[in-house]
């Protein structure tokens, strides 16, 4: 197959063509070049935080993207919201601080809260309106974790002091359960996971030492369990039927608790 060049293909048009062709290719070639700007040293950038997939229950999926500024202390973060369902997306203010990876909720309600730290702030937003509302302040540095309770309020384990605080939907409004620190002032203390049912409040707090807190909220007070037995990690969780510990020991073990009407019982090996 015959290569065709500019020269070769010139030479079959007449010459008054080619004459034209050879002025306009000129003067394209002549024409001034878009500038480049210079705009000098970036300033600020936002920086990925993490990313969060959440399946409302109106059946739609949401891929969720936390993006914070430098000056996130004063700045509120961003959530880059894309419904994987339509392939719509939006981009939406949250508040001050850095949202905490295990401190993102999605409610039942279809409500996702977010808690972040550095300052301590706690919202809700809506993926389904694109709506977001700042809640309030926390009482500590910042969330650890949070979760959904088994009586449909959110509990908020936070830094700092390893302060509780509790959040009803339905009331609007954030309420401090207690501190798991135990009262020591020295020292960065966390509530590194939690449950509650209404009553009673359970967080694994630590790390040095860890121990299992109990809050009554009914009655106001606190107890703490499991402490001085070796333990290297403790995890509170949720089953279908209540909640539950895992403590690591450090000599390689590793016990369940079920936690029932405020104290832990130890279940038998395999459970």
């Amino acid at each position: 197959m015959a290569h065709w060049t500019t020269t070769a293909w010139t030479r079959r048009l007449p010459l008054a063509l080619a004459a034209a062709l050879a002025c306009a290719a000129g003067a394209a070639f002549a024409r001034p070049q878009p500038g480049v700007e210079d705009l000098g040293v970036m300033v600020e950038a936002a920086t990925p935080e993490h990313r969060f997939l959440a399946r409302l229950p109106s059946g739609e999926t949401h891929l969720l993207l936390f993006f914070t500024r430098k000056s996130y202390a004063t700045t509120p973060f961003q959530i880059v919201d894309v419904d994987l369902s339509t392939g719509r997306a939006r981009t939406v203010e949250g508040v001050p601080g850095r949202p905490g990876t295990n401190a993102t909720v999605l409610h039942s309600d279809g409500q996702l809260y977010v808690g972040t730290a550095q300052p301590g702030g706690w919202m809700r937003y809506d993926p389904a309106t694109g709506r977001a509302e700042a809640l309030g302040r926390l009482a500590d540095n910042g969330a650890q974790h949070a979760v959904e309770g088994s009586d449909g309020a959110l509990y908020v384990g936070q830094s700092g002091r390893a302060t509780v605080q509790r959040f009803d939907p339905r009331a609007g409004r954030l309420e401090t359960v207690g501190r798991a620190d135990g009262g020591v002032a020295a020292g960065t203390r966390y509530a590194y996971t939690l449950g509650g049912d209404g009553r009673w409040v359970y967080v694994a707090s630590g790390h040095a030492p860890w121990s299992l807190v109990v809050f009554d909220r009914a009655r106001g007070t606190q107890a703490r369990f499991l402490e001085g037995e070796g333990l290297r990690w403790l995890e509170v969780f949720r089953r279908p039927d209540g909640w539950y510990a895992t403590a690591l020991l450090r000599d390689g073990g590793r016990r369940v608790y079920a936690l029932r009407d405020g104290r832990p019982a130890p279940l038998a090996p395999g459970r």
